[in-house]
């Protein structure tokens, strides 16, 4: 009689049956007659029937799950899934540095290591502190991605991590451009001790071009660590991921601790001093890094590279105020721009007057006025004919003719003013902006007021855009104003004896600039002009310049800096939001124009 036990669950089940001694030895293969074999093999048959009659009852009472035959294995599909955010944890630990803003778009790019001096011309060199993870990631699920994650590209038009080219947008957010191909020069940075840096003398390169690829050495992880440790790392190498995951660091691209100019063009760029520099930021790219452009990098504009977190500490920069703006601001009002011309003034009545003269509005009176140039060259010489001079219209010729030769002229209407003028409006110019002091040009930017035009664009160009397109052919110093460039080589690289003396009874001092004899007369005088500005304080000094470092570094004025804190914290209680600025302001709208004009989304 069978009897049948269950097993544990999820086990089969196993049917015991009691079997004679003469069917053990059947079971055993032991040699019998042909009789007994069959029979033998009879009762195996009726053993595995009652097995299947079993299953097949327990399967019926649902006590046992069926298994299905084993077919051929098939590979899974990956179900397509948009490219998944790439961000740094770097940028949870240090979220003051602002490497976390979105137009940075920091995520995934490769981490230049830079340790030490790399220019000639300084003296210091920064001391290694401890070394961080030259990248850190935060933990992604990559097992439904069938791209590497180095073959994607951070697409600007759609805002999307993609293969290239862009479904939706295209190859022309993501340009591929061989530094050879631009105007990119070797100058010397504008960032003091940093050194060489890297400007663009060509056209505009646009958002989302890929400059590259970075060139140098391929050095392994070990290799370099070792260079660390003797203290012999270049300083400019970049740091690669498996192509993969991007999680793990796999070696350098290194082009040595003198990269030539012409062979290793990027490394010359610099990491910028303050945020709204940065025009570049380094990414991986099918193992290699490209420098990706995160805004249009004007012509004449200096090339700021993004090198880290790390790197911005072994420069000095503070993160609590790598985003101040540093310079004089005014939001009390909003710049009106003209609808002609865009030039922006500081109040209507000044929009007003321009637009009676707008030179848009007045092409047709311009071109007029180009056709009374002389034949010869476009010069026009003077009508006087014992004169000789040429100027380059006839309204400048006639202005030089009145005050050269017939002795007319402007006198400035201000009694106590002695200036003549050749043209009414030069003087009406000169007497609202000297003597009424009116500043009628309004920076759209910042808010601060200008006399001139020209100013107001020299302004925005040097300050607002960093357009520095004097460059000295000596040094290769860039400067933002020709006169600038203009004292730089008298002072720095002109043979030329000093044209200015001192005129001071047994002093034999000499300068190359104007200036500087003005203030070393100062000496022998005994002037000081400015004072500074506490009453409990008598000291005077020669420029405004050494006020100014005086009361930040005196120390008989700790109190007051104290006090001034608490009195800005009173007068001034509206703090910028944006990370990295400490700049405050009295009215909330002051603070709202500030950060839309200088901290924009």
């Amino acid at each position: 009689m069978a009897m049948v036990e269950k097993a544990e669950t999820g086990m089969e089940e196993i049917t015991h049956q009691e079997i004679s001694k003469e069917e053990r030895s059947l079971e055993s293969g032991s040699s019998k007659p042909d009789g007994q074999t069959k029979c033998g093999m009879d009762y195996l048959a009726i053993r595995e029937a009652n097995i299947a009659e079993n299953r097949a009852e327990m399967v019926k009472c649902g006590l046992f799950e069926e298994k299905k035959p084993k077919q051929a294995a098939v590979k899974r599909k990956k179900m397509p899934t948009p490219a998944p955010t790439r961000r740094s944890s770097r940028v949870k630990e240090l979220p003051k540095v602002n490497y976390d803003d979105e137009d940075w778009e920091v995520e995934h790019f490769g981490k230049r290591r830079r340790v030490g001096a790399k220019n000639d011309h300084v003296d210091k060199v920064v001391e290694e502190t401890k070394r961080k993870s030259p990248r850190e990631l935060v933990s992604i699920d990559y097992g439904m991605m069938d791209a590497n994650m180095d073959e994607e590209i951070f697409c600007h038009g759609c805002k999307q991590w993609v293969v290239p080219p862009c479904a939706g947008c295209g190859d022309c957010s993501m340009q591929f451009v061989h530094p050879d191909k631009l105007k990119l020069e070797v100058v010397r940075s504008k960032v003091g001790g940093a050194g060489q840096g890297l400007i663009n003398n060509g056209a505009t390169i646009v958002t989302g071009t890929l400059v590259g690829p970075y060139t140098g050495n391929f050095v392994s992880i070990d290799d370099y660590k070792k260079e660390e440790k003797k203290g012999r790392e270049s300083g400019y190498a970049w740091l690669l991921y498996d192509s993969e995951t991007m999680d793990k660091p796999c070696g350098y691209i290194d082009p040595g601790s003198s990269p030539d100019p012409a062979l290793n063009k990027l490394a010359k760029a610099n990491h910028p001093s303050k945020k709204h520099e940065l025009s570049f930021v380094g990414c991986q790219y099918k193992g290699n890094i490209y420098y990706r452009a995160i805004k249009d990098i004007l012509p004449d504009q200096e090339v700021f590279v993004d090198y880290g977190p790390e790197y911005a500490a072994e420069l000095g920069i503070d993160p609590s105020t790598f985003d101040t703006y540093t310079r004089p601001e005014n939001h009390k009002t909003v710049a009106i721009p003209c609808p002609s011309c865009d030039t922006p003034f500081s109040a209507q009545h000044f929009l007003d007057a321009h637009l009676q003269s707008c030179r848009k509005k007045k092409q047709s009176s311009s071109r007029d006025v180009g056709n009374k140039q002389g034949p010869a060259g476009g010069k026009v010489p003077c009508i006087n004919s014992s004169c000789g001079k040429s100027y380059c219209d006839q309204v400048v010729m006639m202005c030089h003719y009145r005050k050269a030769h017939l002795g007319e002229g402007f006198p400035c209407t201000d009694p106590s003013c002695s200036k003549v003028f050749t043209q009414k409006c030069t003087m009406q110019r000169h007497y609202k902006t000297v003597h009424l002091e009116q500043k009628p040009y309004k920076c759209i930017t910042c808010g601060q007021l200008f006399q001139r035009y020209g100013n107001l664009k020299g302004h925005v160009d040097a300050v607002h855009l960093g357009k520095r397109p004097f460059i000295c052919g000596d040094c290769g110093a860039t400067f933002a104003l020709p006169h600038h460039l203009k004292g730089h080589v008298t002072s720095q690289h002109s043979a030329m004896p000093p044209r200015f003396a001192c005129t001071h009874p047994g002093c034999s001092s000499s300068f190359t600039v104007k200036a500087s004899l003005k203030l070393h007369m100062m000496d022998h005088t005994g002037e000081r002009p400015f004072p500074c500005p506490y009453e409990s304080c008598n000291e005077r000094f020669k420029a405004q310049y050494q006020v100014n470092a005086h009361i930040k570094t005196a120390k008989k004025h700790a109190g007051h800096r104290l006090a001034s804190k608490f009195i800005d914290d009173y007068l001034l209680p509206f703090t910028c939001q944006a990370e990295g600025c400490i700049n405050r302001y009295e009215t909330e709208v002051e603070r709202d124009r500030h950060m839309e004009k200088l901290h924009p989304a």
